[in-house]
């Protein structure tokens, strides 16, 4: 990979009354710890969207603000790069009443170089199923990644020319054991190379059937 422009979060400190999350990010190699759970959410997203090719939480504050707040995420795509802010509640109420808050940060960002977006807190989220569904497979891909090697990939990648559950893949792809079997297949998916109808609606399981992307 490139040298990033972001590697590290610039602060560890947890906001008040926050939940602490520490995962492992698969696209950019290492662990990281996140604040709240549409921090979280959002990460899910970005790992699980092929056109973002690396990302860095809390890179840098926006000190423009008073307290200075952190931005949430670096997003780099590959059209570019932007800033993503998470808006809590209170703070899509605050932008609402005080439109200068937001002239601030438009003034910022412009300064800064970078584009920015905004996930609103009533905006589109993803389904409890899904989530649960994408921490599963990142925590495979975490645990197993090293020991997936690119035969292995296009071996699952031959058996799932017209389609094949989980199950069937574990028995195919034998001797391979089964945990690691089933990590191949999430590797692929979370790579984008496969698809599973089914991630939004239903638990994964031996009978999850995945296809060619």
């Amino acid at each position: 990979m490139a040298k990033l422009r972001f590697v590290r979060a610039i602060d560890d400190a947890r906001p008040y009354g926050t939940h602490r999350y520490d995962v492992y990010g698969p696209k950019v190699h290492r662990r990281l710890t996140l604040f709240g759970h549409r921090a979280l959410n959002a990460w899910l997203q970005l790992e699980f969207n092929p056109d973002v090719v690396a990302y860095c939480e809390r890179p840098l504050f926006v000190s423009a603000f008073t307290p200075a707040r952190p931005v949430d995420f670096w997003v780099k795509t590959t059209d570019g790069e932007h800033l993503l802010f998470c808006l809590r509640a209170s703070e899509s109420r605050s932008n609402a009443k005080q439109p200068d808050r937001s002239a601030i940060l438009e003034a910022w960002a412009k300064k800064s170089g970078f584009p920015v977006r905004i996930a609103e807190p009533d905006g589109p989220v993803a389904t409890d199923v899904l989530r649960r569904n994408q921490a599963t497979i990142l925590q495979h891909v975490a645990a197993g990644h090293t020991f997936v090697t690119d035969t292995m990939k296009r071996r699952a990648l031959d058996e799932f020319e017209t389609g094949a559950s989980l199950l069937e893949l574990e028995h195919r792809l034998s001797p391979v054991e089964s945990v690691l079997a089933r990590t191949v297949a999430f590797t692929l998916l979370h790579d984008g190379c496969l698809n599973c109808p089914t991630l939004a609606r239903e638990e994964i399981g031996p009978h999850t059937r995945l296809v060619r992307g």
